[in-house]
């Protein structure tokens, strides 16, 4: 999986858009469609996945314990549910 750290400064367009900064998008495997999913991460950060990678990160975190309360916030926050 691509690693896409940093600080980046974004503004949304009229159409509720967001460009991600060239940089990001030459490291984006060709599997992803040139579409990312971005949810929300901790301490106002967001998270940013190609689509490819969010497979499988969705699958790993839905296999987290239900029972245990740290898991259930760790699945809340990212899949908002």
């Amino acid at each position: 999986m691509s690693s896409f750290k940093g600080r980046y400064s974004y503004s949304v367009d009229n159409k509720g858009r967001i460009a991600l900064p060239a940089k990001l998008r030459r490291n984006v495997s060709p599997g992803a469609n040139e579409m990312f999913i971005i949810t929300r991460g901790f301490e106002q950060c967001l998270f940013v996945y190609p689509q490819d990678e969010w497979a499988k990160v969705e699958e790993s975190i839905r296999g987290l314990s239900p029972s245990n309360p740290q898991h259930r916030f760790f699945v809340r926050t990212l899949l908002q549910w």
